[in-house]
């Protein structure tokens, strides 16, 4: 495991947290709870972005999210479970 400190603003989350929202086609109308509440979708891709921006002594994409979640979830009593090779039932 690599041990990364990683330096976020709140600038920079905040910007990650926006580049992750779906567009809303009517802001007007909609809830205000929507705009500040993340749907998983969201979530998955705030992940991704702060992974791909954050983590730059690894390669690939997946590699970068697997590191950064290593990371991330010890600190609030969690842990990854490592996704395994295809498994073939033959």
């Amino acid at each position: 495991m690599i041990d990364l400190n990683i330096d976020l603003s709140m600038n920079d989350s905040a910007a990650h947290y926006g580049w992750s929202k779906m567009i809303a086609v009517n802001e007007q109308n909609d809830n205000a709870k929507q705009h500040y509440t993340m749907k998983q979708v969201e979530f998955y891709e705030y992940i991704g972005r702060l992974a791909y921006n954050q983590i730059n002594d690894v390669q690939g994409l997946d590699k970068k999210i697997e590191v950064l979640l290593d990371t991330l979830l010890p600190k609030f009593g969690f842990k990854r479970i490592p996704v395994g090779g295809v498994v073939d039932d033959d």
